[in-house]
């Protein structure tokens, strides 16, 4: 199996903590070695936070405590997407 680090130049990538404690959406985010550990380091898009507290800041989680994460074409496919989401749980409510 040949090990590849993913290309997410330009993209939005939500990801999941093992925990499942949280999910966060990362713009345009890159690898990083931090510490002898490697990081997804990107930038907090538009409706990733409750009250948007941390948008636009540099933000970064390491790839080891990620369970899952999914990629989006760009940040109006993320807001999008989740705009419909939060449009379905609205009405099943």
């Amino acid at each position: 199996m040949k090990n590849t680090i993913p290309n997410f130049k330009g993209k939005v990538v939500s990801v999941v903590l093992r925990d499942k404690s949280w999910t966060r959406a990362i713009q345009d985010p890159r690898f990083e070695v931090q510490c002898d550990r490697l990081f997804l380091v990107g930038v907090s898009p538009l409706d990733s936070s409750s009250k948007d507290w941390i948008t636009g800041l540099r933000y970064a989680v390491a790839w080891d405590c990620i369970m899952d994460y999914a990629v989006f074409d760009s940040v109006q496919d993320y807001q999008r997407r989740l705009k419909k989401y939060y449009g379905k749980n609205r009405r099943s409510a």
